[in-house]
């Protein structure tokens, strides 16, 4: 009997604490940064583009055609795009990096589709994201705040993503509603 219970302890140990820590080598410490000026501008421009990212809260996954990981990461954004489908003060973007040309980056899009995602996508055609060098690594995310302050940067796809980082984005996104 102590041998199973200290085998479901040991078992709960690592399912609850180890992905956690996983995602968070992936998470960037709080950057509290000031998003460049161009940014709103710029995903105000981008195809598709619903013109309403002033004053919202924006979570903004950067993907590209080739990217396994981020096709692995579109559901937990497919999850947090439902959730705040129908909040005002929230936008979910999935911005393709735009340097795969225009017939890769249509496969990319028609593969999303076909899989079943109806969240917005953004292509970024002239490549200011990644010039800035605010995306680096894909998949990346930002989660930006309503006063256009970069809170978090989200760095790659991992085995907890599926368990963490959605509860923990939305528990940003609360605190920063709130």
């Amino acid at each position: 009997m102590f041998t199973f219970a200290l085998a479901i302890t040991l078992a709960s140990v690592y399912f609850l604490f180890i992905p956690y820590s996983e995602f968070a080598s992936r998470l960037s410490e709080k950057m509290n940064e000031k998003a460049p000026v161009w940014l709103y501008s710029a995903i105000e421009h981008l195809p598709d583009s619903s013109g309403k990212s002033e004053k919202r809260i924006l979570f903004l996954d950067f993907w590209f055609t080739r990217c396994g990981s981020c096709f692995k990461g579109f559901k937990e954004l497919q999850v947090l795009h439902d959730f705040y489908r129908n909040n005002p003060n929230v936008s979910i973007y999935a911005v393709h990096n735009g340097s795969d040309g225009p017939k890769e980056i249509e496969q990319g899009i028609r593969r999303v589709r076909k899989l079943g995602y109806d969240f917005p996508i953004l292509v970024d055609t002239s490549g200011i994201f990644k010039q800035s060098n605010l995306v680096t690594v894909y998949p990346s995310q930002l989660l930006i705040d309503q006063h256009r302050i970069i809170q978090y940067r989200i760095v790659g796809y991992g085995a907890d993503s599926k368990t963490w980082q959605v509860n923990w984005i939305k528990r940003q996104v609360s605190n920063l509603i709130n």
